[in-house]
């Protein structure tokens, strides 16, 4: 380091000198992981019993608040009301109002008519796009078309597709998200769902021969399932409200999957709603200058260890909050100022090993310091 530090000081007079630090930082910035995490979910119900899921799914995904969320289709209906008044697209304004960015692929119903075509647009952006975020490069194949009820490919799809998995091969991981599975846990042969055999099997090929990708999340069948063919997981991921397709042991009960990406390798868990919440008293109404925070865990082995990074409460407006509490996890992540004088301060976490008959729960004191 002392060397690197000479060597620094002595190029300073050149010329090259803010180059090479330029492309130092550059490569670094290209070739750094510092771990992130994201969600997935499909299926978003319009019944009564389907909306208090895909409700407490939402909930419980703002708690977590991972750096966005992949829904796998399924998210409009066909209704006679007013679009401003679906239930999914009022959710998905909850997501935007928390932050967390949305990013789907279409079931045949999201995008079957004008309006749901539109309104998918609006939410989403293009039917298949790409991104990239920190090592990793994600890619949203559209596998629907308004004349076929299951996947369509034509030229240009694959031939589109094939230009982002060149894409993808800086990036250490690869991530293709579809409807229609590729690999899924109802079919009765493979490619069940595909219009044409011809182009299941050269979509089939040509995931098999990128080295970076490790992951298709598909949806479509309302269940939770995860195949491997060679060095590739196929999961299929769609049980965020609708009716489901399998019983439970077969994959069929309601969930949604957080992902975490590391440096060196990509873990996940499978979350069933109504496990964690949390409450704040006296109620959360921002009036009071100290209150309690009970963080539950109904399926604590299942989440120990899990960051919370979205515990919301609201307080009076202050300069600075305390927080008391046996966790030394617990922290202030944010403060978000809301109209009548008041603060949202937003908690991070991770839970700890304490149990009653109840489950796993922790308490937090948060005061207005005056």
């Amino acid at each position: 380091m002392r060397r690197l530090l000479i060597r620094l000081n002595s190029d300073m007079r050149t010329p090259f000198f803010v180059i090479n630090i330029l492309l130092i930082v550059f490569f670094l910035f290209e070739t750094s992981c510092f771990g992130f995490s994201f969600g997935v979910v499909g299926g978003t119900g319009e019944e009564i019993e389907s909306k208090l899921i895909s409700q407490k799914i939402f909930n419980e995904i703002a708690m977590i608040s991972p750096e966005f969320v992949i829904n796998t289709g399924g998210i409009f209906n066909n209704t006679m009301f007013d679009f401003s008044n679906d239930f999914s697209r009022k959710m998905f304004e909850q997501y935007r109002k928390y932050g967390i960015k949305i990013h789907a692929v279409a079931s045949p119903m999201d995008i079957e008519n004008d309006q749901n075509a539109k309104e998918f647009k609006n939410y989403f952006g293009s039917v298949s796009k790409s991104f990239h975020f920190d090592n990793s490069f994600f890619i949203l194949f559209n596998l629907v078309k308004r004349s076929s009820k299951n996947a369509v490919i034509e030229m240009e799809d694959y031939l589109w597709l094939v230009k982002e998995f060149e894409k993808s091969r800086k990036f250490k991981n690869c991530f293709l998200i579809i409807h229609f599975p590729i690999l899924g846990a109802l079919e009765r042969y493979p490619g069940s769902y595909w219009e044409e055999q011809k182009w299941y099997k050269k979509i089939l090929e040509l995931i098999m021969n990128v080295p970076n990708l490790r992951y298709v999340i598909q949806g479509y069948e309302k269940l939770f399932s995860l195949r491997t063919k060679g060095e590739v997981n196929f999961m299929t991921s769609s049980g965020g409200g609708r009716p489901l397709e399998a019983i439970p042991a077969d994959g069929g009960y309601f969930h949604y999957v957080i992902f975490n990406v590391e440096p060196d390798e990509i873990t996940y868990n499978t979350y069933s709603p109504f496990g964690i919440d949390y409450k704040v008293y006296p109620e959360n109404t921002g009036n009071r200058t100290k209150v309690k925070i009970i963080v539950s865990n109904v399926l604590c082995n299942e989440l120990y260890a899990t960051p919370f990074n979205g515990i919301r409460v609201l307080m009076p407006a202050a300069e600075s909050y305390r927080v008391v509490t046996s966790n030394p996890t617990v922290k202030i992540r944010s403060l978000i100022p809301v109209m009548g004088r008041k603060k949202i301060v937003v908690l991070s976490m991770q839970s700890s090993k304490k149990t009653n008959r109840f489950g796993q729960h922790e308490e937090i004191i948060l005061e207005v310091v005056r």
